[in-house]
């Protein structure tokens, strides 16, 4: 389990160089459960490529430039760290600080899916940008950091403590780890907008299905006529 941390939990520090220290309760091993030790750290939001060091008890974990000014960070320590007995967490290590950012208490979560077999995706990644209204419509706000999450086995995502705002959420199964939507892996997107309605919504579930891209038109296979009225 998490004994400390550095910052500490919901703690306001100046912009900084220095890595965020979460220390165990047992030395942990270098081979997560799955994947890379970095894939199991999740940094939120995107201001630098994230680096996470191995020490005797803990975990280092520093963005390059940086943790920025004026934002509220979360790192997510998933469930596949273990210790040298093979035990892992018995869930996710969420720790959430500030640079100056307002601690806002929103929340977008939800389930993702595949949509032709209805079932749900793990190992997802989810980004959130704020979107702003513009000369040529509603677009993307300029230099806007990515707000991250990775979907759970059961194909859930969550994002907290965002700041007010509309987002636009890209949804992409990142198979080969380069972080980018390629051809081939399940994708989608949607919209969500936080504390700008009335009633002012804090909380937004959203369930969001992924297909993967074709190039193969759709073609007409035939009409049947149900009825004088209805054609299938």
């Amino acid at each position: 389990m998490v004994v400390t941390t550095w910052p500490d939990t919901f703690e306001v520090i100046e912009a900084t160089r220095d890595p965020a220290v979460i220390t165990f309760s047992e030395r942990i091993s270098e081979r997560p459960t799955q994947g890379r030790l970095e894939q199991a750290v999740v940094v939120s939001p995107v201001t630098g490529e994230p680096r996470v060091k191995q020490t005797r008890r803990g975990l280092e974990i520093s963005v390059i430039g940086g943790f920025q000014t004026g934002l509220v960070y979360r790192i997510r320590v998933l469930n596949t760290i273990k210790d040298l007995f093979n035990n892992t967490l018995e869930g996710p290590f969420e720790l959430v600080f500030s640079t100056g950012g307002e601690f806002e208490a929103h929340v977008l979560a939800g389930v993702v899916t595949n949509l032709v077999t209805g079932e749900s995706v793990e190992q997802v990644r989810v980004e959130a940008r704020e979107l702003v209204v513009s000369d040529t419509g509603v677009v993307v706000r300029e230099n806007a950091p990515a707000y991250l999450a990775v979907t759970d086995t059961a194909g859930i995502y969550l994002l907290r403590y965002l700041p007010t705002g509309s987002y636009e959420l890209t949804l992409y199964q990142d198979n080969n780890r380069n972080q980018e939507p390629d051809f081939r892996e399940l994708k989608g997107t949607t919209s969500l907008t936080l504390g700008l309605s009335l009633p002012k919504l804090d909380t937004i579930i959203s369930e969001v299905a992924l297909l993967q891209s074709d190039t193969t038109v759709a073609e007409l296979i035939r009409v049947e006529a149900e009825d004088s009225t209805l054609l299938k």
